[in-house]
């Protein structure tokens, strides 16, 4: 029988600080310092964190002054 279950089932943190990163401020991220997965599939989290909060994201793959791979974000109202 369904037993109805109260509260949260699973409660995560959040992995990435979006608030700050979708502040409409350019970022450079890079991949072993700000995010561990692949390049394309943080760009991806990117997107939807900016849908999320109703934003729009421009997002360009980069590499940082480590000769890391990177990306750059920046976070937009829509028009």
């Amino acid at each position: 029988m369904a037993v109805e279950i109260k509260g949260d089932l699973v409660h995560r943190c959040p992995l990435y600080d979006w608030d700050k990163w979708l502040n409409g401020k350019q970022w450079l991220l890079s991949q072993g310092v700000d995010f561990e997965v692949a390049q394309a599939s943080f760009r991806s989290a990117a997107f939807m964190a900016a849908r999320k909060r109703g934003l729009k994201l421009t997002a360009r793959p980069a590499k940082d002054d480590q000769d890391r791979l990177a990306i750059y974000i920046q976070a937009y109202s829509p028009k």
